[in-house]
């Protein structure tokens, strides 16, 4: 038998995966599109170096809705317009992965955040998110489909107490960071929502009802702004609702409460939620899902939350043993660039070795601060 019917009749019966073709065949487009349709797009990892340069080729893969493969073909088809247009699909886009020089196409960037299911705001460049076309297209969507777009967190000022906070944690914020992440803060995309208080009514629209909202209401104390904002998240009894309530003054509440009158404290405490949202180097965590899946865990009502900054791991417990005793934390580490992974590594098995209790704790490592020293924020759930 010819050895490409022989090939091919393997391939047919998935009795040869196509990194193990032989080389002299990986470059067979008719071979190619026979393992694209038994296997998927991952097969374009293991292309011969021809067809990974052939446009046509590519646009054949990305019409079969392996939009991802953009990935595996060389800078020649990700930087051309029609390949990169072709491999914006629903479900798996390529945009991800489109070349440079597309990178500040707008056309692309408006195709990607209006295809059907989803987007990635963080993928568009950072000029083009400060488009006000890119800005309305992503709003747009995601009030148009909020549920898709969970990763959100709405922090909400219901009065001007509430409004200090926000300014004061924005303006600390730009201080404390490097210019990529104050980007993030400048940009009218940032996946926290900051909503402020003007003239008896909030300055703009909170995210309609969707699944597993995460909430901050901030104020002087609880009132009727407050209230209405509960009311509209609790309008089923079969959603789980992430709400905290910082407020000065106690309360009765269905939710997580820090009554506080630090403003330092009410700092750290929005730190430990919006650095998730950091992605500037690898190491960040960048899913606010995981506090989520703590607060699922917890399913507290009227508890007060702690949280606590640390900058020296050997001081954590001084004077403090009763907040190391519970059993549900969040750990958000702090610092800048120049630590390594391992850093991090032994830095964390020594916060676990001041836990008292055996407990469930989610680490986040946020990287992008200015500051040489490590900052550790600990927020204790029960």
């Amino acid at each position: 038998m010819d050895i490409k019917l022989e090939i091919m009749q393997k391939i047919k019966n998935r009795e040869l995966k196509y990194q193990d073709i032989p080389e002299e065949l990986k470059n067979d487009e008719e071979i190619a599109l026979l393992a694209l349709e038994i296997y998927d797009g991952r097969i374009c990892e293991y292309l011969g170096d021809k067809l990974k340069h052939d446009k046509d080729f590519a646009k054949k893969v990305f019409n079969k809705q392996y939009g991802y493969a953009l990935y595996y073909f060389f800078d020649n088809v990700k930087n051309d317009f029609e390949c990169c247009k072709a491999s914006i699909i629903d479900g798996f886009s390529g945009y991800r992965y489109i070349g440079n020089k597309m990178k500040e196409n707008k056309e692309l960037a408006l195709m990607e955040i209006n295809r059907e299911y989803g987007h990635d705001i963080r993928t568009i460049s950072k000029n083009l998110r400060k488009d006000r076309d890119i800005i309305k297209a992503h709003w747009n969507k995601v009030y148009k489909d909020p549920s898709y777009f969970i990763g959100f967190c709405s922090i909400i000022a219901i009065d001007d107490f509430g409004n200090d906070i926000i300014d004061t944690f924005k303006r600390e914020e730009l201080k404390r960071h490097t210019q990529s992440r104050i980007d993030e803060y400048e940009e009218k995309t940032e996946p926290v929502q900051f909503i402020k208080y003007e003239n008896g009514k909030l300055d703009k629209m909170i995210f309609e009802p969707i699944l597993y909202p995460f909430i901050i209401i901030i104020g002087e104390q609880k009132n009727q702004i407050a209230n209405e904002i509960i009311e509209k998240y609790y309008d089923k009894d079969d959603r789980y609702i992430n709400i905290i309530e910082i407020y000065r003054t106690d309360v009765n509440t269905k939710n997580l409460k820090f009554i506080c009158d630090n403003k330092d404290d009410i700092m750290n405490l929005l730190r430990v939620i919006t650095y998730t949202t950091a992605e500037d180097t690898w190491l960040t965590e960048d899913n606010l899902n995981d506090i989520r899946e703590v607060l699922f865990k917890t399913k507290l009502e009227n508890k007060n939350i702690e949280v606590r900054l640390c900058s020296n791991i050997n001081k954590l417990k001084e004077n403090d043993n009763d907040f190391f005793n519970g059993e549900n934390y969040v750990v958000q580490i702090a610092s800048s660039i120049n630590h390594s992974l391992a850093e991090y590594n032994e830095l964390m098995e020594k916060i676990d070795n001041s836990f008292t209790n055996k407990q469930y704790t989610s680490y986040h490592l946020h990287d992008s601060c200015i500051n040489k020293e490590f900052e550790i924020f600990i927020l204790k759930l029960c």
